[in-house]
């Protein structure tokens, strides 16, 4: 791996915080050297590939997308981290809509729509617990370089989105 920061946090800034988001984000634990990565004010497939590049070119170990409406636990970065795998997600919930947590897994049961359900409701969760899962929110996503290395070399985009564009 070519000499860089452990970490490069990525965060996509939505025009205002809260003083208890500026709190948490002073007391986050991020490894010596955390490279910050900031974008605002764009689509967020372009925020998120922007945060991509930037950290491949940083030669981050690992990034870290945080939002910032999202108020993580201080230890989150470095738990993330812990587990070793080339992509993991904080768990955290929805802000409407029943409040459910942003992790989803297609199963029989999915929608009518055919799209994933929740895997948890909202009281199920058991704090700590590793659960394999078809898709997540990147509020407060890990990604290890080598994932966004092997997207690169492919000549794919680490994210798309297409709702409401023409």
């Amino acid at each position: 791996l070519p000499e860089g920061p452990k970490l490069a946090l990525g965060i996509l800034h939505t025009g205002v915080v809260s003083m208890d988001w500026s709190r948490a984000f002073r007391d986050l634990q991020l490894p010596p050297g955390t490279a910050y990565v900031f974008t605002s004010h764009w689509p967020f497939d372009v925020s998120m590939n922007r945060v991509c590049e930037a950290a491949l070119q940083q030669r981050a170990e690992w990034l870290l997308f945080l939002d910032s409406d999202l108020i993580p636990p201080p230890e989150s970065a470095t738990r993330l981290m812990s587990h070793n795998l080339p992509i993991v997600q904080g768990l955290y919930h929805a802000k409407v809509g029943g409040h459910f947590p942003f992790v989803m897994r297609r199963t029989p049961q999915q929608g009518p729509d055919g799209k994933p359900m929740s895997v948890f409701g909202a009281s199920e969760f058991t704090p700590g617990a590793m659960v394999p899962v078809d898709t997540v929110a990147t509020g407060l996503l890990l990604i290890h370089r080598r994932v966004l290395q092997a997207f690169k070399d492919a000549g794919e985009p680490w994210f798309t989105w297409t709702m409401g564009r023409k």
